[in-house]
């Protein structure tokens, strides 16, 4: 006998309905439509199936892909807790490049400041020399690039 129970999930990054299947126990309670898929998964965990007992062209479709597959439901479990495996560590260099791009974007703005401010206090300094030797303030902003406010203060 085939039982069925249905849980909506609220807390999922896309809307998902999730059916958990219990093919060891019959709920009549279950909608028609899904009567026969139940069965269909019963007897493909048992390995006794009967395809003539099936109108559902895609059970049809699903039974061939099995016997294609030659995969043992233990051997599609593993499969799958290893391709789980692989997405969450991919999902983890992703966001620790991510991070990564970050931190090292925010350090190289912080490089890019202090050379920034160490270049202007390099430009005051040379401006106050040559204001030391007596050169107008004009010829020390057009050299230094200062404006000439910023000379005439030095």
């Amino acid at each position: 006998m085939i039982g069925l129970f249905i849980i909506n999930v609220v807390q999922c990054k896309r809307k998902h309905k999730l059916l958990f299947i219990y093919t060891s126990s019959v709920s009549e309670e279950a909608p028609e439509n899904y009567l026969e898929w139940m069965r269909a998964i019963n007897d493909s965990l048992d390995k006794e199936v009967e395809e003539d007992d099936y109108t559902n062209p895609y059970i049809h479709q699903l039974f061939e892909l099995i016997e294609q597959d030659q995969i043992t439901p233990e051997e599609r479990a593993r499969m799958k807790d290893e391709y789980s495996q692989a997405e969450l560590k991919k999902e983890g260099f992703d966001e620790g490049k991510e991070i990564g791009f970050d931190e090292g974007y925010r350090e190289a703005q912080e490089e890019a400041d202090k050379k920034i401010r160490e270049a202007q206090e390099n430009l005051i300094k040379t401006a106050s020399k040559l204001k030391a030797l007596g050169i107008a303030d004009e010829q020390i902003a057009s050299t230094t690039g200062l404006n000439l406010e910023q000379v005439r203060m030095l």
